[in-house]
């Protein structure tokens, strides 16, 4: 059973991961919010903590719904930027093998190109050598550009295990 609450405490750090090098962008573009999504992916893959943190705002707000598929109960978390990398650390002191794909990808820019609403669909499988565990998640982010540099302030995750 620890396998599988750590396998879950990974999931969830996952679901916000990102190696953005913040930009000095004068109007944020949808192609800088896809290459975000894109280093947040290569991040998770390298298990680059320092690296999935860098985009987030200091005072980010992070949500994450998690529930199994063998039930209707939800379990919803909150971190701060540094609860959610300590979490994300003690996660990737597990062995695993990790695949994720992310889908429909849908960027919506806000406020005279400053911000950016983001939702997409993460398909993620986590494998130690004792289990197998898969999840959907819908995925909403919510970028500001602050001091010319464009952070993730909001994180909303909705996720189902398999």
């Amino acid at each position: 059973m620890n396998y599988r609450k750590a396998a879950l405490t990974f999931i969830v750090c996952l679901i916000c991961v990102s190696n953005v090098r913040p930009q000095s962008p004068t109007t944020t573009t949808e192609q800088q919010v896809i290459n975000i999504l894109n280093s947040m992916d290569r991040a998770a893959r390298r298990k680059d903590v320092a690296g999935m943190m860098a985009p987030l705002a200091d005072d980010v707000r992070i949500r994450l719904t998690v529930s199994a598929s063998n039930s209707n109960e939800k379990k919803v978390l909150f971190f701060t930027k540094d609860e959610y990398a300590q979490q994300t650390k003690m996660a990737f002191k597990i062995r695993f093998k990790y695949a994720l794909e992310r889908k429909n990808i849908k960027v919506e820019i806000y406020d005279d190109g400053q911000a950016a609403l983001v939702t997409s669909e993460l398909y993620e499988s986590i494998s130690t050598a004792r289990l197998v565990i898969r999840t959907a998640t819908s995925e909403t982010l919510y970028l500001t550009e602050r001091d010319g540099k464009l952070l993730v302030t909001s994180v909303d995750s909705n996720s189902r295990l398999y």
